[in-house]
């Protein structure tokens, strides 16, 4: 009889503990399912949830008349989510043979613990409609635009007027050029999509919650004309190549506006494949590489010295081919034909016979100081402001930081200061246009989303 009570006690006690269970496991599912749904619901969601940029269609780059220079395609990029991957050994080898890539570093990549990588970027699409057909769990694509330069240069394995474009990078940046300098403008904005994405990381259809369309760039114009352009490259390649010269450098300016209509340099590049470019080759030399300029500053020298009224046409300046200061002797470059000089001459003669003594005097007359702030005035020294990325200033020297008289007699014939083939250019047309001294520029204008063309000439 004892037995049985204890029996029937630990049934009730089961029961009322069994009861008490059901009860907080089905409250717990009230709470879940009904009080808690919607939070529950969000918190499930979020985790599938991922925000994904858009990015910006670049814009187009046109010479004057419109032919193309730049435009951009688009293509695929693969990529990972490397904690979803079933088989990285196998995700590898199938990659490895459609991406040319190594399967042992694929595999590495793919085994990781990162959660997001990606696996080669801008693939033709060949290769993207293979990687699609495998449908790897784990391996996904995005698709991101290319830049193409579509204008061959004269020298082979080179693009028209690459320097004064530059290009855009993997990474979508411009690197050099229009594109760096412009690269606001040329890209625009990019937007973005909020979406829900199962664990193979592909995108629910119907999921999108948030969409920020993007801003496109604009498309520029520029002051470049390809006809001319192509013959200036034509006479500075034939120079590069007649000469073995290290480099060459020539551009043609429009004297009264500034606008450039050509710039080119050797070597150049292909800024098509400038991946596999010496990144030596993409500063433009005729505005990043300064030089001393010689005689070409005599005819600045004189110009200044006649405007301050230092000096007079009638003025006779004593050539002996032999004039000393600090120590130093100035001679002329004919001195071997003329070892005692040609005597008196006139300022005019003294840019006729590109004669040393003559200006080193002139601009002794004119004094340090007077020299340096013509030159300064004439833009030696500070950057043009030319609407391309990487331009030196050069450099002139204060008559107080420099060697006295020295420094102002070599100067005054192009010795001992440095400066740009652009800079240059802008200083001589300051002589064909009455004296005033223009902002040299490529971009003539541009034309925003609407349609609507901008001029900045």
């Amino acid at each position: 009889m004892l037995a049985r009570t204890d029996s029937r006690a630990r049934a009730v006690v089961l029961l009322v503990f069994m009861s008490l269970v059901g009860v907080v496991i089905g409250g717990r599912l009230i709470w879940w399912q009904v009080i808690e749904r919607a939070e529950l619901q969000a918190m499930a969601l979020a985790q599938l949830n991922r925000t994904q940029s858009l990015p910006a269609e670049r814009g187009e780059i046109t010479d004057r008349n419109g032919s193309l220079l730049a435009t951009s395609v688009e293509l695929q990029s693969v990529y990972a989510t490397p904690p979803t991957v079933e088989d990285p050994g196998l995700a590898a080898a199938l990659l490895a043979g459609i991406l040319d890539l190594s399967a042992t570093d694929l595999r590495a990549t793919l085994s990781s613990e990162r959660p997001w990588a990606w696996i080669e970027r801008r693939v033709t699409p060949s290769e993207a409609a293979k990687v699609r057909d495998l449908d790897l769990r784990g391996i996904g694509m995005l698709p991101e635009t290319q830049r193409v330069y579509p204008v061959s240069g004269v020298a082979a394995g080179s693009t028209l007027a690459s320097h004064l474009i530059g290009f855009v990078d993997v990474d979508g940046l411009g690197r050099y050029g229009v594109e760096q300098a412009e690269g606001t403008l040329l890209a625009g904005e990019a937007g973005s999509i909020a979406a829900h994405w199962d664990v193979a990381g592909r995108q629910i259809a119907d999921s999108v919650v948030a969409l920020e369309e993007p801003v496109d760039g604009v498309d520029l114009r520029l002051t470049l004309d390809a006809g001319v352009q192509n013959l200036l490259e034509t006479a500075m390649w034939s120079t590069f190549q007649k000469n073995n010269a290290v480099s060459v450098t020539g551009l043609i300016m429009n004297a009264e506006t500034g606008a450039i209509l050509g710039m080119a340099s050797y070597p150049t590049f292909d800024a098509n494949a400038y991946s596999s470019t010496d990144p030596e080759r993409f500063a433009n030399p005729a505005i990043a590489r300064q030089y001393e300029p010689g005689s070409v500053m005599k005819a600045f020298t004189i110009a200044a010295a006649l405007d301050a009224g230092a000096i007079t046409t009638d003025d006779l300046f004593l050539d002996d081919n032999n004039l000393q200061l600090a120590g130093a002797r100035i001679q002329n470059a004919d001195r071997y034909d003329y070892p005692s000089g040609h005597g008196e001459i006139t300022a005019a003669e003294v840019l006729k016979l590109s004669n040393n003594v003559g200006a080193a005097k002139v601009g002794l007359e004119l004094g340090g100081h007077g020299l340096y702030d013509a030159f300064r005035r004439y833009g030696f020294g500070t950057p043009t402001g030319v609407d391309l990325a990487g331009e030196a200033a050069g450099l002139v020297w204060s008559p107080d930081e420099a060697s006295g008289e020295l420094t102002t007699a070599q100067n005054a014939f192009g010795q001992g200061l440095s400066l740009t083939a652009l800079q240059l250019a802008a200083g001589y047309a300051s002589f064909a246009n009455g004296g005033t001294l223009i902002s040299p520029h490529v971009v003539a204008g541009w034309t925003d989303a609407s349609g609507t063309y901008h001029a900045t000439e």
